[in-house]
């Protein structure tokens, strides 16, 4: 029997390497599909949620994104590339 726990509310900032994106919207859907159940766990290890963190494998993690870095944040969460950022909402 999996444990299921209660969906939670999560605010991230994920700030991307490689800014060639062809499809945003698609790998907005990814980035909530992978994030959530393949990192979130690591965060949840982390002391300090807000601290910004990097992980080398965080790349594989979420998948053909090039991610350099993710930061938890109190309102939302911002997709960045460039100079363009989306807010997006992920529930875990």
């Amino acid at each position: 029997m999996d444990f299921q726990p209660k969906q939670e509310h999560v605010f991230v900032k994920i700030k991307l390497i490689n800014d060639k994106v062809q499809n945003k919207d698609t790998e907005i859907q990814l980035l909530k599909e992978r994030f959530k159940f393949e990192t979130l766990e690591k965060m949840k290890l982390m002391k300090n949620w807000r601290k910004k963190i990097k992980y080398k494998e965080l790349e594989k993690t979420i998948g053909k994104l090039k991610v350099e870095s993710y930061e938890l944040l109190e309102e939302n969460i911002i997709y960045e590339r460039g100079d363009l950022e989306e807010e997006v909402s992920v529930f875990v």
